[in-house]
């Protein structure tokens, strides 16, 4: 589990982990048929959904080699209690965390400071534009000659962005962040050090190419944890305790786009 020369100094989260639900606008006119004559009607459904504000994980790794070294970043989120409300042993609850992001950073001799969004998460993909908006986009591309981007939808293997967070409580759930910032030298397959890889290779790995991580999923927490010493005295392995909240109000100023 170690890796040699460096440590995680610090972990924590910039933005509050919230929750709440949204009341959400989908575009339908491209799920009903159409008829020559007939003209097209707009159709929306409105969708209860669950959502999240906008957060980043921050770390502090120190890289005590002369050299640069490649770093892979594991990011996990472990609930602290079952649904009984009894605490999880560290034997048991490490099968219940859940994957929040992984990615490779070069860490240059010394400290560095690691600031991750939560948008850039490699185990999700963002929402589907509707069908209008992909028509107004390429008639707008037409009409002034430039290039209709479509890079960020590409990829359709991941859980979607406003689902990266469980749902909270209102004074807060507990959960246990854990970082692991395990030797990319060892674990990369590809001799090019890409950290994205079209952003979202967690769940299916790279379009064309071998799964980038060598390591099982889940590691290092797919194997038994006897107890949080095995944690606390791996320096490449940082715990920190959150809290993630629901706002009970909703929000309904989201649309299909």
């Amino acid at each position: 589990l170690d890796f040699g020369g460096v440590s995680v100094e610090s972990l924590g989260v910039e933005g509050e982990l919230k929750t709440y639900f949204e009341n959400y606008e989908f575009d339908l006119r491209n799920a009903v048929d159409s008829a020559a004559g007939i003209e097209e009607v707009e159709i929306h459904a409105n969708v209860h959904r669950l959502n999240h504000n906008d957060f980043s994980f921050v770390a502090d790794v120190n890289n005590n080699n002369d050299n640069e070294v490649l770093g892979t970043f594991r990011v996990y989120l472990c609930p602290q209690y079952d649904n009984n409300g009894e605490q999880f042993d560290y034997s048991n609850g490490h099968w219940h965390c859940i994957e929040m992001d992984k990615f490779w950073k070069k860490l240059s001799p010394g400290g560095n400071h690691i600031v991750r969004k939560s948008k850039e998460s490699s185990v999700t993909v963002p929402d589907v534009p509707s069908f209008q908006s992909l028509i107004d986009a390429a008639d707008k591309a037409v009409s002034d000659g430039s290039t209709f981007e479509m890079h960020d939808f590409e990829r359709a293997c991941g859980i979607p962005d406003r689902m990266l967070l469980p749902k909270g409580q209102k004074n807060g759930m507990e959960f246990a962040l854990i970082l692991a910032v395990t030797d990319g030298s060892i674990d990369f397959v590809h001799s090019d050090a890409d950290s994205e890889h079209g952003g979202t290779h967690s769940h299916c790995g790279a379009h064309g190419e071998t799964y980038p991580d060598k390591r099982p999923m889940g590691f290092p927490l797919d194997r038994r944890i006897p107890d949080r010493r095995v944690l606390d005295e791996t320096t490449n392995i940082k715990l920190t305790h959150v809290r993630v909240f629901h706002d009970e109000h909703e929000h309904d100023d989201s649309h299909d786009h």
